[in-house]
């Protein structure tokens, strides 16, 4: 029966031109499957490829997924065929998930946001000395391409790979975001290099948002940068601080910001509020996550980007305030500082959160072997 189906498919792509390999790349409207900008007979026939098990990738999962159900199979493939025809409307994102990675780059920070509607975001992409991680993981999810990118600041384990992805085909189409200015490093002149015109330099308060004309757009708002008005020359202060917004789920990025010497956590987490996840800054080190930062962002889970230093990351007077907390960690690898205490963390290599966005809606945080539930406050 199989070895049917799959002649009869074969003979549907026969006839409607299509290849059995499709290129990856991405699309963030539902149903382009092969993202070339329009929705038509074409990618219904890569659906179906795909459902007969003929191919095992498909250029972008969140377009493909149109009935919004979780799976990828015939049902999609008439829904393309409808909306190409007119018949229907395009389905509403609103009921899908948010997704956000944080890859196991070792020490170093990657973060691959996806929309409900199927853009593709990074906040930083990993450590100059290994880029295989990123590359890897986003071939493996099906992303052709990038459409914004966010440099929390200048550090080589921050913007260190970008120029690998583009290497690897996996290149910036929209923005290239930071908080301008020059940097002394190679990392950083790869990185200028290849954003190239792409590069745009963000302000406090900028707000760029993710499928827009959604009944629930994601939003990616600018807290603070450049030390927040405070007058420092140090990179980890100077970083970026982004709120992700997708209904009442929030999950804040901050980079290497300290909250020690100089404190600058102290000054915008008033402006930051309370959120339900916090990307741990500078990979768990006691000199950022102070009390005043933690009490008033009050997240439920905490992930830390970690990997084998030689400076003692993660320290344990940053998780005791944590842990002190009741906040839970999930740590991408296990550094070379404190051991995870089994009742409140998780080592787990990439995690990826899913979420929904109305108040009280369930949060999910999957890693190796794992998954936990949370509810948005």
């Amino acid at each position: 029966m199989r070895a049917q189906l799959g002649l009869l498919v074969v003979g549907l792509f026969a006839l409607l031109g299509v290849t059995a390999q499709p290129q990856v790349a991405l699309s963030a409207q539902l149903g382009d499957v092969n993202c070339d900008g329009a929705v038509n007979s074409t990618d219904a026939a890569l659906v179906l490829q795909f459902s007969a098990g003929l191919i095992s990738t498909l250029p972008c999962q969140a377009a493909a997924d149109v009935s919004g159900d979780g799976s990828i199979n015939a049902i999609d493939a008439t829904l393309i065929l409808q909306l190409s025809a007119g018949l229907i409307e395009a389905p509403s994102t609103s009921g899908r998930p948010l997704q956000v990675h944080h890859i196991d780059v070792e020490q170093g920070d990657a973060a691959l946001i996806i929309s409900p509607g199927g853009e593709v975001v990074m906040i930083d992409d990993g450590r100059w000395t290994n880029c295989s991680n990123t590359v890897t993981y986003l071939q493996s999810v099906g992303i052709g391409e990038i459409d914004y990118h966010f440099a929390s600041h200048y550090h080589g384990d921050a913007i260190g790979c970008l120029d690998d992805l583009a290497a690897a085909g996996i290149a910036v189409e929209g923005a290239c975001y930071d908080r301008g200015t020059v940097y002394n490093s190679s990392s950083y002149n790869d990185y200028v290099a290849t954003c190239g015109e792409r590069r745009q330099t963000l302000s406090q308060g900028q707000v760029i948002t993710l499928d827009q004309g959604s009944a629930t757009p994601v939003t990616i708002t600018v807290i603070a940068l450049n030390g927040a008005g405070q007058p420092t020359s140090d990179e980890n202060a100077l970083s970026l601080v982004l709120r992700l917004t997708y209904g009442a789920f929030d999950e804040v990025f901050a980079g290497d910001l300290t909250g020690d010497i100089p404190d600058i956590e102290s000054v915008v987490a008033p402006q930051v509020g309370d959120v339900e996840v916090y990307k741990v800054s500078n990979h768990g080190s006691r000199l950022s996550s102070n009390e005043t930062w933690l009490d008033t962002i009050a997240p439920e889970v905490a992930i830390i980007s970690v990997g084998f230093n030689t400076v003692g990351h993660p320290e344990e007077e940053t998780l005791r305030r944590l842990h002190d907390r009741q906040v839970r960690t999930y740590w991408t690898n296990e550094g070379s500082g404190a051991a995870p205490d089994p009742t409140l963390a998780r080592v787990g290599g990439t995690i990826v959160i899913e979420a929904l966005p109305g108040v009280g809606q369930e949060f999910t945080v999957s890693g190796d072997n794992f998954t936990h539930r949370f509810r948005n406050q």
